[in-house]
């Protein structure tokens, strides 16, 4: 009888958790594209309805062997924080970290960023959320939950 009492309980404080989600995604989410070629990826943060998202931290990691970052830009209205642990850029372990303020509050999908990548290698190359990102409401909540990321192909266009 406890263990099911404990397993409601624990239902029962999952739920606001679960009915409160926000996201990042990527656009395009897919894609191919030739070794050398660059291109765009809009970056978005989409909070759960009635969310207002005041901060968020984008950690992703990357195929560092199929991409590169070129660059990163943050989307009007968001202000680039700069603490420790919230800007990185590192090509060679495939890893960024993009944090921003947002003073008028997210509270339908807004653009966080674009992200330019370039093709490096034939293969499948990814970039993925990591579970260390965080979407922060108003009240300092963390209200970001796991969100797919992008898988894109790489290769090499045959000559006909």
């Amino acid at each position: 009888m406890k263990k099911i009492l404990y397993s409601i309980f624990a239902v029962a404080l999952a739920l606001p958790v679960i009915a409160s989600a926000a996201t990042f995604s990527f656009s395009p989410s897919v894609g191919i594209f030739a070794p050398g070629e660059t291109f765009s990826v809009a970056i978005l943060v989409n909070p759960s309805a009635g969310e207002e998202i005041t901060v968020a931290k984008l950690s992703s990691l990357f195929s560092a062997s199929g991409l590169e970052v070129v660059s990163f830009a943050q989307a009007t209205g968001w202000i680039p924080l700069a603490v420790p642990g919230s800007d990185l850029l590192d090509n060679t372990a495939g890893k960024l970290i993009k944090t921003g303020g947002f003073p008028a509050r997210v509270k339908t999908s807004k653009l966080f960023g674009t992200l330019t990548l370039k093709a490096k290698s034939d293969g499948v190359a990814t970039v993925s959320v990591e579970g260390d990102s965080m979407m922060l409401d108003i009240a300092n909540m963390n209200k970001f939950v796991a969100s797919t990321g992008a898988s894109f192909i790489i290769k090499t266009p045959v000559a006909i």
